[in-house]
């Protein structure tokens, strides 16, 4: 009788010990899901940009030099999920998490994505480092148009993933995440043959605030914008617009989308 007095209890004591190590490792394994959701998002944003940029990705100076036309590749980085902003799990719109639309407040200068045109000087095939000795290159393509080694084109995109559980040890309570993509520069650009095509056209944002839902379309089209305007909200087409996804005024690629909402 006694021996059973002794142990009143146990059960309740062993589960309270192993469910703390329980919820401790779901929670772990929640955030390493939506880190790993989050990174999976930001490669295929980086892979989005590099691959514009390799092929499309330039522009003429006044002297007809090629330049890099790093705006039209941030664009297409931020829109590589359309106006969704992501995947769900990141928000490319606001990469530094700190609720504000990086469109807003950065423009197209973002500090968060990093566009670099590099020279494989050793020629292996890795413009990052010498693939027989494992020493960094990193070498600046200064012209791809006349450069006679081949030139990449490498898109960096980083973040910062806010622990959902900062408790966890193993993490800070802000998790930096960063994703690259490297591309080779098309051949006529990078190996010095060739003519360089056309620059990007940029157009201007209209203000759509006010403006009939029946209406936007075409004032879309008129202010140069061939790609696709997604407009959302209840009521009839006389219903006047209240939210638009990029401000009045943004200057981005001709062939961009965006979203209006009543």
């Amino acid at each position: 009788m006694q021996r059973f007095k002794r142990t009143q209890g146990q059960a309740l004591v062993e589960f309270a010990l192993a469910a703390t190590l329980i919820f401790f490792l779901l929670a772990a394994a929640v955030d390493v899901g939506l880190i790993f959701f989050a990174l999976q998002g930001m490669h295929n944003a980086a892979q989005e940009g590099a691959t514009y940029g390799s092929r499309w990705g330039v522009t003429l100076d006044n002297s007809n030099n090629i330049l890099i036309d790093k705006n039209a590749v941030t664009a297409h980085v931020r829109d590589e999920s359309g106006a969704k902003g992501g995947n769900g799990f990141i928000n490319l719109y606001d990469l530094d998490s700190n609720g504000v639309d990086d469109r807003t407040q950065n423009g197209l200068t973002d500090p968060n994505i990093t566009i670099d045109v590099l020279e494989d000087f050793t020629s292996d095939g890795d413009p990052t480092k010498n693939v027989a000795t494992g020493a960094p290159e990193n070498i600046l393509c200064t012209d791809p148009s006349t450069n006679t080694k081949t030139c990449y084109m490498r898109v960096t995109v980083r973040s910062i993933h806010k622990m959902l559980f900062p408790f966890a040890p193993a993490f800070a309570k802000n998790v930096p995440l960063t994703s690259s993509f490297i591309m080779p520069l098309r051949s006529s650009l990078s190996r010095a043959s060739g003519s360089p095509p056309q620059a990007p056209k940029n157009c201007t944002v209209p203000n759509f605030i006010g403006v009939k839902k029946n209406s936007a379309a075409s004032l879309w089209a008129s202010n140069g914008f061939t790609g696709l305007l997604s407009i959302g909200g209840g009521g009839g087409g006389t219903t006047p617009i209240a939210s638009q996804d990029v401000p009045a005024n943004t200057v981005v690629p001709c062939s961009s989308s965006m979203g209006v909402s009543s």
